[in-house]
Parts: structure tokens; C-alpha cells; sequence
């Protein structure tokens, strides 16, 4: 597969600072529990975390839920929970992040298991957000990108383990995608 730029590292990085910013903001008085969604999230929760200040990063706690939700380029029907350890949640705000949301069935799953935990409030931070392919409905609070429905890899996503360490998100570049 070669891969096209569809969004830029700078602009990613600048998004991904000012997204920083507003939930620093947001969560000034109380700061959550950032829960990223292994391993599309990493990157972009590590980056989240380090945009914010460090006087109010130190305070977040952050934990991982491990799942796996495609064969190959196609969203598989269920997502499949593999690993899942719990930061203390009851009454406190908790953060989801992910790297994409394609038909929302891994976020339905996650917020499900973590409402049994009884947080304060449960909102979703998602860096790309792809609403053509949706199937399920879920509320998304921070959103870096909207995109058409394109497979996008780069920037912690992948295909088949390869393209996470791009500085971009990037999406197949054959003839078929250019038109």
C-alpha cells in the first residue's frame, strides 16, 4: 500500500495542542481519568497528556483498555475487549480517548464497561472522526478531524501493525482513492 498525506503532522500537532488546551481548561477544577483505547489511542493520548500543563497533568490518571476491532481494513461486528485494568473511577470525571471513530461499536462497548464504574461524567476525545460509517450512536465531546470514509493510518493507527509511527494520518493512495 503506498499512503497519501491526508492531514499533515503540523496540522495534527496543532490540533492535538489546542484540543490540550481546552480540556486542561475544561477539567481545570477537577481532573479526570484519561482512558485511551490500546493501540490506536497511544500516541494521541501521550500527546494530549504532554500538550497539557505539567502542573495539571501530573494530577490526571490515566489507564488503557486493550481492543480489537478490525480484520484487516474492515470493522469486525463486535468489538472484542482483550485487556482491561481500572483506575478508580467511582465519582470522578472520566475521559475516553481514542484515534478514530469509525462506526462507534468499540466507544459503545468501552463506555458501557466503564458506566459500571460509576464515574461522575464519562465523555469521549476522539482525534478523527469518520460519521458516513457510523452504525452506532455515540456522543462524542472533542473532536480533532472530521474525514470521508477512508481507511487512515499514521499517528499511533494502523494496518496490520504497520504505518503507526507516522507523523501524519494518511490514507491509501491508489487510483481508485484519487477519484
Amino acid at each position: 500500500m503506498s499512503v497519501r498525506v491526508l492531514i499533515d503532522a503540523h496540522t495534527v500537532q496543532n490540533r492535538v495542542a489546542d484540543m490540550a488546551e481546552q480540556l486542561a481548561d475544561d477539567y481545570r477544577t477537577s481532573p479526570p481519568v484519561v482512558v485511551g483505547i490500546l493501540n490506536g489511542a497511544v500516541r494521541f493520548m501521550m500527546d494530549l497528556l504532554s500538550g497539557m500543563p505539567s502542573d495539571f497533568s501530573q494530577l490526571v490518571d490515566y489507564d488503557f483498555v486493550g481492543v480489537s476491532t478490525y480484520e484487516g481494513t474492515r470493522p469486525r461486528s463486535q468489538a472484542d475487549v482483550r485487556s482491561y485494568t481500572v483506575v478508580d473511577m467511582r465519582d470522578r470525571h472520566v475521559l475516553v480517548v481514542d484515534g478514530i471513530i469509525d462506526t462507534g461499536a468499540t466507544l459503545l462497548r468501552v463506555l458501557s464497561l466503564l458506566k459500571a464504574h460509576c464515574p461522575k461524567s464519562l465523555k469521549v476525545c476522539v482525534l478523527l472522526d469518520k460519521p458516513a460509517h457510523r452504525t452506532h450512536e455515540v456522543r462524542i465531546d472533542y473532536t480533532g478531524f472530521a474525514i470521508d470514509d477512508q481507511f487512515a493510518v499514521g499517528y499511533g493507527m494502523d494496518l496490520g501493525q504497520r504505518y503507526r509511527g507516522l507523523p501524519y494520518i494518511g490514507v491509501e493512495d491508489s487510483p481508485r482513492s484519487r477519484g
